[in-house]
C-alpha cells in the first residue's frame, strides 16, 4: 500500500500543478529504495517510510499551483479578446474541479494512511503480545529450572551424605577387622612365645637331670671312668645337638614371627590406603 502510495505522489508531480520550486522526485525514490529494502517485520522503518510520505502529501498540497486568469491569459495569447468571458468560466470551472480533486485526494490519502496505521497498530498490538507471551514463558521457563537446579542439589547433598555414611561404616569394619587381626596376631604370638619358653624349661631341666645322673655316675663307677668319660662325653654331645637344634628352631620362630609383623603392618598400610581411596 505504500508504494501505491508513493506512485500516486510521482504522478502528481508529473502532472505539472506544482510550484516549480518544490522539487520531491529524490525525495520519492529514495522512499521507495528504502521501502524496497526493508523488512516486513521492521515496523519501525516502516512506520517512518510512512510519516515520510505523509510529510510528502502535506507539501504537494501546500504547492499545488492553480492556474489563474492572468496565466491563461499568457498560456493562450493568441485567443482573440472576445473570449474573455468564456475563459473566466473555464478558469473558474477548473480552480473548481482542481479543488474537488485535491479534496478527494487528500480524502483517500487519510482513508489509506488510517488503514495502513491500523494495520501496523494491529501488528504492533500482536508482536507485543507474542513478546509478552514469551517473556512469560521464559520466566516460566527460569523458575522451572531453578526448581530442577534446586532437587539435584538437594540429590547430590542426599546421596553425598549416604555415600560418606557407607565410607564412614567401611571404614569402622575396616578398622575393626585390623584390631581383630591385631589382637589373634598377638595371642598366637603370646602362644608361640609360652610354648618356647616352656620347652627351653624343660630342655634345661632334663639337662640338668642329666648333668646330675652324670656326676653321680661319675661318683659311683670310677672304675670304668674312660667309658664313662666316652658317654658322658656322647651325652654332652647330644645335648649340645639338642640345645643347637633348640636354638635354631627358636630363631626361626622368632624370624617367623617378625615376617608375620611386617606382613601385617603392609596389609593395614595396604587396607588403609584403599580406604581412603
Amino acid at each position: 500500500m505504500l508504494r501505491v502510495q508513493l506512485a500516486a505522489v510521482e504522478n502528481m508531480t508529473k502532472m505539472h500543478l506544482l510550484h516549480q520550486s518544490l522539487n520531491i522526485r529524490e525525495d520519492i525514490e529514495e522512499l521507495r529504495q528504502t521501502l524496497d529494502n526493508v523488512h516486513e517485520g521492521d515496523l519501525e522503518e516502516i512506520q517512518k517510510i510512512l510519516e515520510d510520505t505523509t510529510v510528502l502529501y502535506d507539501q504537494i498540497s501546500q504547492n499545488i499551483v492553480i492556474p489563474s486568469q492572468s496565466d491563461s491569459w499568457t498560456m493562450t495569447e493568441s485567443f482573440e479578446a472576445e473570449s474573455d468571458y468564456s475563459d473566466e468560466e473555464e478558469d473558474t470551472k477548473q480552480d473548481s474541479e482542481w479543488q474537488a480533486e485535491m479534496t478527494a485526494i487528500q480524502n483517500t490519502h487519510q482513508s489509506e494512511m488510517e488503514t495502513i496505521r491500523h494495520h501496523y497498530e494491529h501488528q504492533l498490538k500482536s508482536m507485543r503480545e507474542r513478546i509478552e507471551h514469551e517473556e512469560a514463558r521464559r520466566r516460566k521457563l527460569q523458575e522451572e529450572l531453578v526448581q530442577i537446579t534446586t532437587r539435584n542439589d538437594q540429590s547430590l547433598t542426599t546421596v553425598k551424605a549416604s555415600f560418606e555414611d557407607v565410607l564412614e561404616e567401611q571404614r569402622n569394619g575396616f578398622q575393626e577387622e585390623m584390631e581383630q587381626l591385631k589382637r589373634e596376631h598377638q595371642k598366637e604370638l603370646e602362644e608361640e612365645k609360652a610354648a618356647t619358653r616352656l620347652a627351653l624349661e624343660a630342655v634345661r631341666r632334663a639337662h640338668e637331670e642329666e648333668l646330675k645322673a652324670a656326676t653321680s655316675r661319675k661318683v659311683n663307677i670310677e672304675k670304668d671312668r674312660d667309658g664313662t668319660r666316652q658317654n658322658f662325653s656322647a651325652m654332652l654331645e647330644q645335648m649340645r645337638e639338642e640345645l643347637t637344634n633348640l636354638s635354631a628352631a627358636y630363631s626361626a620362630k622368632c624370624i617367623e614371627n617378625a615376617q608375620l609383623d611386617e606382613r601385617l603392618s603392609a596389609l593395614m598400610e595396604e587396607r588403609e590406603r584403599g580406604g581412603d581411596r
